[in-house]
């Protein structure tokens, strides 16, 4: 998420109206506040305590402006939504490559009519990348090494396979604060690629939930700190340019 705060108003300033006139704003009425204090978690805007809470937050410049979601943002989003619809529709995927299909709405066309659609490790990553215009066509790993990273991919991912993370367990990389949100990973001299979440140590997997504990009961979502994989090293990341 990228977010951007207002400049500081003179520290002298004590009204909010004239603060934001100060830097800017022409115009900083009820309803435009209101927008700003929900970006800032300020409430009953107008009220003498949330004026002084903005205008604190304003002389310190750390009122936030605007919240704009990043690339990484929108495609752990996209992984989210696949996640959601799998765990509620769990008995109707099962561990297959043959059977997978080729973007996510296929596959919702395909369960909604009753039949069945197949998962792997790599398809949630390939569908929400298609979901977010990247055209992951050939795109998995093997060996611990991406295949088909294209000049498609290229406009949008950087290659890293030397630093950040590399050759550590996706616990210690994120204990060091070295992966980033939306970080597409595969593991040393393994067919296997996540993507993770940027929360905690979680990653977005087909096969590992599929192996071993079915849809039905988890989705995509996989604990890596205690998966069978908490032990594998990452080989190579793929991460969003900024």
């Amino acid at each position: 998420m990228k977010i951007k705060y207002f400049k500081k108003c003179n520290e002298k300033t004590t009204s909010i109206v004239d603060g934001f006139k100060e830097v800017g704003i022409k115009n900083p009425d009820l309803k435009y506040r209101e927008s700003i204090g929900k970006l800032n978690n300020i409430k009953n805007i107008g009220d003498a305590a949330a004026n002084k809470q903005m205008l604190d937050l304003l002389k310190k410049g750390k009122l936030i402006k605007s919240k704009t979601k990043t690339n990484e943002d929108i495609y752990i989003d996209k992984l989210s939504e696949i996640h959601s619809f799998i765990k509620t529709n769990g008995k109707k995927f099962f561990y297959s490559w043959t059977h997978a299909q080729p973007t996510f709405e296929k596959a919702k066309q395909v369960v909604k009519k009753g039949k069945n659609s197949g998962l792997t490790c790599i398809v949630p990553t390939r569908w929400a990348l298609d979901m977010v215009g990247i055209n992951p066509i050939g795109f998995y790993a093997k060996n611990g090494h991406f295949t088909k990273y294209d000049n498609n991919m290229q406009k949008k991912l950087i290659k890293i396979s030397k630093e950040n993370g590399v050759g550590l367990t996706v616990k210690q990389a994120v204990d060091k604060k070295l992966l980033k949100k939306g970080d597409i990973l595969t593991f040393k001299e393994r067919t296997h690629t996540v993507s993770y979440s940027g929360k905690d140590y979680i990653c977005f997997d087909g096969g590992t939930a599929a192996e071993e504990k079915g849809y039905n009961k988890v989705g995509i979502k996989i604990d890596y700190a205690t998966s069978k994989w908490k032990n594998v090293k990452i080989n190579e990341i793929l991460r969003w340019k900024v």
